[in-house]
C-alpha cells in the first residue's frame, strides 16, 4: 500500500494571531483513514484524522500563529504500513507579520485622525492626503489595505483610479 502527500500548499503571507489554512493533497492507492500532523518550527501544533479514498484526497490543516517572522510548516503522515515514507512529509514556509499596514488617503489629516486612532489598536496605520499618496504600484504594494476617506476623486493625480484598481485586482 502506497499513500503520499503529494501537494502541501500554505499562505503567501499571515499575521499574528490569524488562524492560517494549508491545503494538503494525499494520493493512494488505498482507502482507509490516516492521521496528519502539523509542526510549526519542529513544534507539533495540529493533528488531524482525513479519511482516504483511492486516488487523491484533499484535506485542510487550520492553525492559528503566535508569533511574526518566517516559519517552516511540515505536513506528516503518520503509517503502521507504507511502501515509500519518503514521500510522507512535506514543507513550506509563511512569513508572519506582526499587524496589517493600512493607508488612509483623507481630505485632510485632522479629519483622519479618529480613523487613525480606531485603526492603530491592532494595525500600522499611515494617514495621507490624496496629494501625497503614493504615486506607483510598488509604493502602494507596501500596504495591506487602503482606505479612501471622504476624499474627493478631483484631488487625485489623472489616473490614479487605474493605478488604485490594479492595486485591488492584483
Amino acid at each position: 500500500q502506497e499513500i503520499q502527500i503529494s501537494s502541501f500548499v500554505a499562505p503567501e503571507g499571515a499575521f499574528v494571531d490569524e488562524e492560517v489554512s494549508f491545503d494538503v493533497e494525499i494520493q493512494s492507492n488505498v482507502a482507509k483513514n490516516v492521521r496528519i500532523e502539523l509542526y510549526e518550527d519542529e513544534t507539533l501544533v495540529l493533528t488531524q484524522e482525513v479519511e482516504v479514498g483511492v486516488g487523491s484526497t484533499d484535506a485542510t490543516l487550520k492553525t492559528i500563529v503566535k508569533d511574526a517572522g518566517l516559519h517552516t510548516y511540515r505536513a506528516k503522515l503518520l503509517l503502521a504500513v507504507d511502501t515509500l515514507i519518503q514521500n510522507n512529509e512535506s514543507y513550506a514556509f509563511v512569513k508572519v507579520a506582526e499587524k496589517k499596514s493600512v493607508l488612509v488617503i483623507a481630505d485632510s489629516l485632522t479629519n483622519a485622525w479618529p480613523l487613525e486612532k480606531l485603526l492603530a489598536e491592532d494595525k500600522e496605520v499611515k494617514i495621507t492626503t490624496a496629494q501625497h499618496a503614493p504615486k506607483t504600484i510598488v509604493e502602494l504594494c507596501n500596504y495591506d489595505e487602503i482606505i479612501l476617506s471622504n476624499v474627493n476623486y478631483s484631488n487625485f493625480p489623472e489616473g490614479y483610479d487605474k493605478l488604485l484598481e490594479t492595486y485591488v485586482k492584483d
